[in-house]
């Protein structure tokens, strides 16, 4: 497992690297926006996205520009909605794929929204971007959220291999709470420290729903086999979140 994140780690430092000047942009994109439908009662905008390319999309990011009821209209791209596919994808839905169709709905629109892509991220590691940014500010997420795997990983096998302990996955989980609360009451975080928050969280989600201690087996072995489960989501949720 260590070997596998490890490698994706390198490789999210190589997709950072690609935004040196004119290997960023890249035209045209992949998916379109082809419609948008404004609901005033529930104040959502339903966006109607379209995958031109023939690969897989992993994440994109759409530009807004919101008409008000007055009908002045905020500056073009003056916010930003990315929407990220790896969870479709680990579990074995897939992401967005080739030449289908999408229907995303935002809520707490103001009024009808015009809305363009300018940021696709496909699963095999590629990427058209329009906006420098806000790519800059998903690769900062996605290395963090590698970066949070490192650690999780390097708690577990910390604790897997202290034969004094019973409960291995308690003592991750204490650890990572502890981690977690620290990283929060640092302040606002960046894309990087934020990724890196979310997957100690996600970890602390995996030990708590899987860990139990059924009859037959001592805590020590079930924490082993919690861990070798929380390993494996681990490895795949590796794999999707950043290729090369």
């Amino acid at each position: 497992m260590d070997k596998c994140i490890a490698a994706l780690f390198a490789s999210a430092l190589l997709s950072a690297a690609a935004l040196a000047p004119g290997l960023s942009a890249s035209t045209p994109i992949g998916a379109e926006v082809q419609g948008a439908e404004y609901d005033a009662a529930r104040g959502v905008t339903t966006v109607h996205i379209v995958n031109t390319s023939h690969k897989e999309i992993s994440a994109i990011d759409l530009a807004f520009q919101v008409t008000f009821a007055d009908g002045t209209q905020s500056a073009p791209g003056s916010s930003f909605r990315a929407q990220d596919f790896v969870a479709g994808i680990m579990q074995g839905r897939g992401g967005f794929a080739p030449d289908a169709k999408l229907d995303l709905e935002f809520p707490g629109q103001e009024g009808p929204v015009r809305a363009t892509v300018d940021v696709v991220i496909y699963a095999d590691g590629t990427a058209d971007v329009v906006n420098e940014q806000v790519f800059k500010s998903l690769v900062a997420d996605r290395k963090g959220a590698v970066r949070g795997m490192r650690k999780v990983n390097e708690l577990l096998n910390i604790a897997l291999a202290d034969p004094s302990l019973q409960h291995p996955s308690a003592t991750v989980m204490v650890q990572l709470e502890s981690l977690n609360a620290v990283i929060k009451a640092g302040g606002s975080l960046d894309e990087d420290r934020g990724g890196f928050a979310m997957e100690l969280q996600r970890a602390i989600q995996d030990i708590s729903h899987t860990w139990q201690s059924p009859d037959g087996r001592s805590e020590r072995e079930d924490s082993v086999s919690a861990n070798t489960s929380l390993g494996t989501k681990s490895r795949s949720r590796c794999s999707c979140l950043i290729r090369k």
